[in-house]
């Protein structure tokens, strides 16, 4: 299973206090504001960064509430949104159970929607912009001291505007490892193909229901070899996309 990412941990964002207000309708959260700056550089981001930057903002949202939930399901789940940022036949739609509701499940069950709803936007060719900055303004809301995540959104959206700049011609773009988004690494992109790969073998299907096997990626067209990754041949299938 996923492990929460150790900057995330290492801000102590997690409260056992609720101090904001909630409905079961999400109206309080739907309502905040958005930067506006922030959603700009997204809309000029590829759409696996925007994906890469979604489920890493559910990661802030998860630990917040970690103390009042069992974050076994939503860390299944992000774990494999992860692997769908790599390849979307690396799991199936998913979505939490109806049994997350209230002011510590509901938004945590929100925050994920839009991790999924990104993913399948990211499949079907289309924007996920949207749902970056539908998160952003989440974890601002959520997070009783917010100023940890606003210092780590706005650095690590300048860091992908100059790594992951959208280009018409392949809006899906490179694959972005975990350490894309870790603002302590001095991150490389030519060392996408290692650390992919890294993240690959640590990931177990046997244990996540949400995973398929390889034998299910292959029956769905997958081209290659299941959990190992070649960002050369990742490229050309855009290119043949």
């Amino acid at each position: 299973m996923l492990s929460i990412a150790g900057f995330i941990r290492d801000e102590n964002v997690q409260d056992p206090r609720l101090r904001f207000r909630w409905d079961e309708w999400g109206d309080a959260l739907f309502s905040a504001p958005v930067d506006e700056t922030v959603a700009g550089i997204f809309q000029n981001l590829s759409h696996r960064a925007n994906v890469a930057f979604s489920c890493t903002t559910a990661e802030w949202i998860v630990y917040r509430f970690a103390n009042l939930i069992d974050a076994t399901e939503p860390l299944q789940c992000l774990e494999a949104a992860w692997a769908q940022q790599i390849d979307f036949r690396y799991s199936s739609d998913w979505r939490l159970g109806d049994n997350w509701e209230g002011p510590a499940k509901g938004p945590v069950r929100m925050a994920l929607d839009q991790v999924s709803l990104a993913i399948e936007k990211e499949r079907d060719y289309l924007d996920p912009s949207s749902s970056s900055a539908q998160l952003d303004k989440y974890a601002r809301y959520l997070l009783t001291e917010p100023e940890p995540y606003r210092r780590w959104s706005r650095l690590i959206a300048h860091r992908f505007a100059k790594l992951y700049s959208l280009n018409p011609e392949d809006k899906l773009g490179d694959v972005v490892p975990r350490e894309g988004i870790d603002p302590d690494i001095d991150f490389d992109p030519k060392l996408t193909d290692q650390l992919v790969n890294d993240y690959l073998r640590r990931v177990n299907f046997s244990q996540n229901p949400l995973l398929n096997t390889p034998d299910m990626m292959l029956e769905d067209g997958f081209e290659g070899i299941p959990y190992v990754f070649d960002i050369a041949e990742d490229r050309r299938q855009r290119l043949d996309w």
